[in-house]
């Protein structure tokens, strides 16, 4: 699944994404790992805007729309989202702290 030559990927996300990311990133800052997630975060946008379908691991298409949903996992960061690949827009639906992370809800510091 090679993406079509061309410009980059847009990168979209709903406005509760970027909450939740904006709250991530001060709970990764106050447990001294805010470097470390904004380095996954700088990771994940640029992998999703370069080679999206070649990062993650496509999980269904959506053939009517023209989307392929794939998922990759990332310093323990489980990141969800979707392409459509004529229109070069990945829609991220969520990036989420796994069993492990600092940030999960699991761990002690977690939520």
């Amino acid at each position: 699944m090679n993406p079509p030559p061309g410009p980059p990927f847009r990168l979209a996300f709903s406005g509760a994404i970027g909450d939740e990311l904006r709250r991530l990133a001060e709970r990764a800052a106050a447990l001294g790992i805010g470097p470390r997630f904004a380095a996954a975060l700088t990771e994940i946008r640029e992998r999703l805007q370069s080679d999206p379908l070649t990062w993650g691991d496509p999980l269904y298409r959506l053939h009517n729309l023209g989307v392929v949903v794939c998922r990759r996992l990332t310093d323990r960061l489980l990141v969800e989202y979707a392409v459509h690949e004529a229109q070069r827009v990945v829609w991220l639906t969520a990036v989420l702290p796994v069993f492990g992370h600092p940030l999960s809800p699991d761990s002690p510091g977690g939520q």
